[in-house]
């Protein structure tokens, strides 16, 4: 008698273990799921936001975890060149590495397959030779 409740405890234990395994291995491919929804969701939208040049330049000179060029924000933005695929803005405002120096970055865009705009290049320019720092600063 003894032997069978062992038998049918140890039966019960397994199917408790069992049970705790199939809904962790569960919860854990839920959060996957959530997670890799929200990640595509969240690039669906930059994408399409970024269809607009503007938005483009404000994210892609204010973003970004190893963006050497990253802004605070940008102060003044002023359209150099653009055509139906490429576009070069000067986009001016305060640096985010200390001590926060103004400065004027020329960005280069490309459109991608998406019709939406990526940034290919970032170079600092001297900031003596703008004309339209110095009548920002005067304000």
């Amino acid at each position: 008698m003894e032997r069978r409740k062992r038998g049918t405890l140890t039966r019960i234990k397994r199917r408790k273990l069992r049970k705790k395994k199939i809904r962790k291995i569960t919860l854990i491919l839920v959060l996957l799921i959530l997670a890799s929804s929200i990640f595509f969701l969240k690039q669906k939208v930059l994408t399409t936001k970024c269809k607009d040049l503007y938005y483009a330049t404000e994210h892609y000179m204010t973003t970004g975890m190893f963006n050497s060029n990253k802004l605070l924000r940008v102060k003044t933005m002023k359209l150099v060149f653009a055509d139906k695929d490429s576009a070069v803005v000067e986009a001016y405002g305060l640096s985010s590495a200390p001590p926060n120096a103004k400065i004027t970055y020329k960005a280069y865009f490309k459109k991608d397959s998406n019709n939406s705009w990526a940034l290919e290049k970032a170079i600092p320019l001297d900031n003596k030779n703008l004309s339209y720092k110095e009548s920002e600063e005067s304000n």
